[in-house]
């Protein structure tokens, strides 16, 4: 299987498929599934968004590029010195559309950071001190404007919930005080949006997207009988305004039970459904 909902098994273009962060990983052909060939994967890998060739990740305290065309050629783009290690957001991090920002934590001994760098630039945007604090996961938006910090616990005070930063790295707002399961996309307006489960948290909704620039909430599935026990990917980059989402529920009764489907991230409550799930 592929590594998570928030990770994209196929590249750039849909001609190959990159499986889980099992070590050495699988590339498979992206039509036909057959097996090419492994590689020594870096840590938290993630194909690029605008070069079916390259996979990101990191090594220690270093973000690397690796080139899968042929024989796997592993560049270092950076080495974070003074850092003991990165993290490419924990694995739910992404890289801007555009392969030009990634948010990064890095450890320093005790002490714990988040930085934005710029991959294209090979530099360093902004860097932030957490104070000791490991957040759940973090990553860019896809526009590249934003940070998004997943701190877990729940709660309204700051370090709680969901939180919003600019790319320098000042604190704008909690978009969210439930830090449950979701992905960063845009809505059918163009808005970026954080798309998430909502069980328990707020009555009457299940799964509902929350404008990043605090426009609001809307409720994309409600309640009864509501969809649970599931996860959301806003991978589709060359399709905006939708999320996917897929199950492992054994609850029959549950709306998109052992199945992969598509959502409309609007008002609509339009989906489309694609298969059903074999275990």
């Amino acid at each position: 299987r592929h590594a998570y909902a928030k990770i994209s098994p196929w590249n750039s273009d849909g001609t190959r498929i990159m499986l889980s962060y099992s070590w050495p990983a699988a590339i498979l052909d992206g039509s036909t599934y057959a097996f090419i060939r492994t590689f020594d994967n870096p840590s938290y890998s993630t194909w690029s968004n605008t070069n079916p060739n390259y996979v990101y990740g990191v090594l220690g305290n270093r973000f690397v590029r690796v080139d899968v065309s042929g024989t796997p050629q592993t560049t270092t783009l950076r080495t974070f010195t003074g850092y003991d290690s990165i993290s490419l957001g924990e694995g739910e991090g992404n890289i801007s559309n555009d392969d030009q920002f990634v948010a990064l934590l890095g450890r320093q001994g005790a002490a714990t950071f988040l930085m934005v760098y710029n991959i294209a630039q090979n530099t360093i945007v902004s860097t932030l001190d957490l104070g000791g604090r490991w957040p759940d996961w973090a990553s860019m938006s896809q526009s590249g404007n934003h940070v998004v910090v997943s701190w877990e616990p729940d709660g309204t005070s700051r370090y709680q919930g969901i939180e919003i930063y600019d790319r320098n790295l000042a604190f704008v707002r909690q978009i969210d005080p439930q830090s449950s399961h979701g992905d960063l996309g845009y809505n059918q307006a163009g808005q970026e949006v954080y798309v998430s489960m909502a069980d328990g948290y707020y009555p009457g909704a299940t799964v509902r997207s929350v404008r990043l620039d605090g426009g609001g909430v809307t409720v994309l599935i409600d309640d009864t009988p509501g969809f649970r026990s599931g996860h959301i990917s806003c991978r589709n980059i060359d399709r905006p305004g939708w999320c996917y989402l897929s199950t492992y529920t054994t609850t029959t009764s549950m709306i998109g039970y052992d199945e992969v489907f598509a959502l409309k991230v609007d008002a609509s409550n339009t989906v489309e459904r694609f298969g059903h799930v074999h275990r």
